[in-house]
């Protein structure tokens, strides 16, 4: 991951022909990266809603850096009871390694207890598969399923995450 943190750059100056430092200017990269979120339409929310009765976690492969430095000017901060970043926790989604970790670091979760929402087929849906965990698809696009990944829920639209937990998805 490192090195590729640097190729991409160490390309790109190349491509430009610019003798600049691909570190440097991969430092910089990741520290505006850090400065700006957005949200989804009703991510603000559901979340709220979902904070009063349950707990909330982010599991991310993003950088560290910059996720941290997104969380602390997030609108989501306050709902979120802790993130789980790959690099600090040694796997990677989709490995099952990086479930279990999750897994016995949240007290009281298991995996008939809790439900990763995730956009990505092949890291999020496939992580809770690995994992044999409930995963929710979102999917707005409305995109195929042509990996097979096993998803319990599909959703093109994060309000529709309450009927799910409800249980009353029709």
């Amino acid at each position: 991951k490192e090195q590729l943190k640097l190729e991409r750059f160490q390309r790109f100056l190349d491509y430009l022909h610019r003798s600049d430092d691909p570190a440097e200017v991969n430092r910089d990269f990741q520290d505006y990266l850090g400065t700006c979120s957005f949200l989804m339409p009703h991510a603000e929310e559901v979340c709220r809603a979902l904070a009063r009765t349950h707990q909330l976690y982010i599991l991310t492969n993003s950088v560290e850096s910059v996720h941290i430095n997104r969380m602390r000017q997030s609108l989501l901060e306050p709902y979120i009871q802790g993130s789980f970043i790959s690099e600090s926790v040694g796997y990677e989604k989709p490995s099952k390694f990086y479930f279990e970790y999750v897994l016995s670091h949240i007290p009281g979760i298991t995996r008939g207890n809790c439900l990763l929402i995730g956009d990505s087929l092949t890291s999020d849906m496939a992580a809770a598969g690995n994992a044999g965990g409930d995963a929710c698809w979102f999917n707005p696009k409305g995109a195929a399923n042509d990996r097979g990944v096993p998803i319990a829920y599909e959703i093109a639209s994060l309000d529709e995450v309450d009927a799910i937990l409800d249980g009353t998805e029709e």
